[in-house]
């Protein structure tokens, strides 16, 4: 099997892993959880468990809220994509979590997920528009188990449309109850910034301007602190 790894948590109950991996030929997602940062074992994410019951599921994000963890993705059917949330009490054992909120009509797909004082936010997109296009969208949840309503809660000093979706790519939290955003699209990078975990949202200046990288660059990751913003990213 081809395995990869692209995210961890780390929380009160140990660390885990989000990924996935590909068994003749197919690809679906696998979790990894360690108690201490040695032992590692492996979640199962073969076809039939909790984390693909149809074998149509990505795994995208994951983030320590207490002892467990919530991770998020999303599922294609028959070309209908929803967003889904995963929960674990305990790193080890995981339920899909059942909120007809983060589907519905068109696209819904959740890339990010961080865990606040103020609960859990998990970013994304949802196209439901006549144009088709993704648009940057927030879901909030007091626990990781009861999920709000999409928001697009996102100002855009460009409201252009583009054949790319536009979404949130990430989510990090600052020590002050702030949110950092980052995502838009290769041609419309964008951040954002939210006070209140999640509550309301500021644009920031485009990293993008001028002749600096003219020809487009897809924002990986943001974080902030001290009044600082570091922003990675990829032409």
């Amino acid at each position: 099997a081809e395995q990869w790894a692209f995210d961890l948590a780390r929380g009160a109950g140990g660390t885990g892993v989000a990924g996935g991996e590909k068994v003749w030929g197919e690809a679906g997602p696998r979790l990894w959880f360690s108690a201490d940062g040695e032992t590692w074992r492996s979640v199962d994410g073969g076809a039939g468990g909790p984390l693909a019951t149809t074998g149509a599921e990505v795994v995208r994000d994951i983030t320590a809220v207490g002892a467990g963890f919530v991770a998020v993705g999303s599922r294609t059917v028959e070309n209908e994509q929803d967003g889904v949330v995963w929960f674990s009490p305990d790193g080890e054992t995981w339920e899909e979590v059942e909120a007809p909120e983060l589907g519905g009509a068109g696209r819904q797909e959740l890339l990010a997920v961080v865990a606040t004082d103020a609960g859990v936010v998990a970013g994304g997109l949802s196209a439901h528009g006549d144009d088709g296009q993704g648009k940057p969208y927030i879901w909030r949840s007091p626990d990781g188990r009861s999920w709000g309503r999409a928001k697009n809660a996102f100002p855009m000093s460009d409201r252009r449309h583009a054949a790319s979706d536009l979404a949130v790519r990430s989510l990090t939290a600052g020590p002050d109850g702030s949110v950092t955003a980052a995502g838009g699209n290769d041609w419309r990078p964008r951040v954002w910034t939210s006070p209140n975990g999640g509550g309301s949202w500021e644009e920031l200046a485009n990293p993008v301007h001028g002749e600096l990288f003219a020809d487009g660059v897809s924002l990986l990751d943001a974080e902030a602190a001290g009044g600082i913003t570091v922003a990675l990213a990829r032409e």
